[in-house]
């Protein structure tokens, strides 16, 4: 290819991605993470980072925050996990740390859980990092990283390693493209490379400045088991009460209901 023809698809290239950065808002504007899409590989909230999603999300903070939460297992929807945080942020560094409190499930009645995680943004290079801890009363603790991309500002790719220190049992990769100002495609997936199991999730955002909502559905492309992401339907419903108040509600297909009160 001549240098002219490259300079010419340049300029093309970035007028064409430059309306949709323009009307999407500033990089990395926490408004726009209410809710996550796709599991949170490469869509993560600016919350959830703390709650097994990509933690370099966490970075999307950028005010602090007080946040309170319940979970339910089950088609009872009997809440058996209540939570309760606080979120940081500055256009550097964010980050989180909440208490769990479990009363049945999973875990016997009464065990406490310690999320904790830290997103750093490296602007000049499109690049957030991100780590998360878990720890349960009387056990180890659990360790997720992960890795957010931006080559331009209308496309992100997204990579993490849940229970790294187990090694690479399990690695999340997934790809958002910003098609419009209030549409956003989404593409996760995930491998056990010991098992050969894994997932692949596309997904839909749709957003405004108060409301937000995505959808996805996850299949099995190898395997029998699901590796990271659920091989079955998830959705996200975000709402900006008003500039000081937050309402979300997510639903994983285990199933779990998810449902948080944000306030900064």
């Amino acid at each position: 290819m001549k240098p002219s023809h490259f300079l010419v698809l340049s300029l093309v290239f970035e007028f064409l991605t430059s309306g949709i950065v323009h009307a999407y808002g500033s990089y990395g504007r926490e408004d726009q993470t209410m809710i996550s899409n796709g599991q949170g590989v490469s869509s993560p909230s600016f919350w959830e980072g703390l709650k097994s999603q990509n933690p370099a999300g966490l970075s999307y903070n950028q005010r602090l925050k007080f946040q309170a939460g319940a979970a339910a297992f089950g088609s009872d929807l009997d809440p058996i996990r209540a939570s309760g945080g606080v979120l940081f942020g500055s256009s550097v560094l964010g980050g989180g740390i909440e208490y769990s409190q479990f009363d049945s499930g999973a875990y016997s009645s009464g065990t406490g859980a310690i999320q904790w995680g830290l997103g750093g943004n490296i602007d000049a290079l499109r690049l957030r990092l991100g780590v998360s801890g878990r720890h349960l009363s009387g056990s180890n603790g659990s360790y997720t990283v992960g890795l957010l991309f931006e080559p331009v500002r209308a496309v992100r790719f997204g990579l993490m390693v849940p229970s790294i220190q187990n090694g690479m049992d399990v690695v999340g990769a997934g790809l958002t493209f910003m098609l419009d100002p209030a549409i956003d495609l989404v593409v996760d997936g995930s491998l056990a490379p010991s098992t050969s199991h894994g997932v692949v999730k596309p997904g839909i955002t749709f957003h405004s400045d108060r409301f937000q909502v995505s959808a996805s559905y996850g299949f099995r492309y190898r395997g029998t088991t699901d590796p990271l992401l659920y091989a079955r339907f998830s959705g996200a419903l975000g709402l900006k009460v008003s500039d000081h108040v937050f309402l979300e509600y997510s639903y994983r297909g285990l199933p779990e209901h998810l449902l948080g009160l944000t306030l900064r």
